[in-house]
């Protein structure tokens, strides 16, 4: 199942003991999470909460 809010990926990823950190921007908050040397960037808009899509 997905997370669909920034606190319920948060969430699994404690669970789940993997290493993330969190970088803001002026709208933006990048969860950079860290598996195996691998980082996967999930970003969400401040204001909003809702998940963005980054190219």
């Amino acid at each position: 199942m997905e997370a669909k809010t920034e606190s319920e990926l948060l969430e699994r990823l404690k669970d789940l003991g993997l290493s993330f950190r969190i970088q803001e921007t002026i709208n933006m908050r990048l969860i950079l999470i860290n598996v195996d040397g691998i980082e996967t960037t999930i970003a969400f808009h401040k204001g909003t909460g809702q998940r963005l899509d980054l190219y």
